[in-house]
């Protein structure tokens, strides 16, 4: 948690999974053990559907920054 707070190397970057002190690699292993980030973990389309049913769900309007 240190590392992340404090990292130049995360400077300008969002949206990241960290692991190991570096940005995790996305892998194709089907084990979800395996070091770094399953493809799905990063769906787009799936983390915008998920944010909607939130707000919903919630009754809150979520706000991101830059909106």
């Amino acid at each position: 948690i240190l590392w992340a707070a404090t990292s130049s190397q995360l400077s300008g970057e969002g949206g990241v999974y960290c692991e190991d002190t570096s940005i995790a690699p996305v892998v194709e292993s089907t084990d979800v053990r395996s070091p770094g980030v399953q493809p799905w973990a990063m769906n787009a389309l799936a983390a915008e559907k998920l944010w909607h049913l939130s707000a919903n769900w919630t009754g809150s309007r979520l706000i991101v920054m830059g909106d």
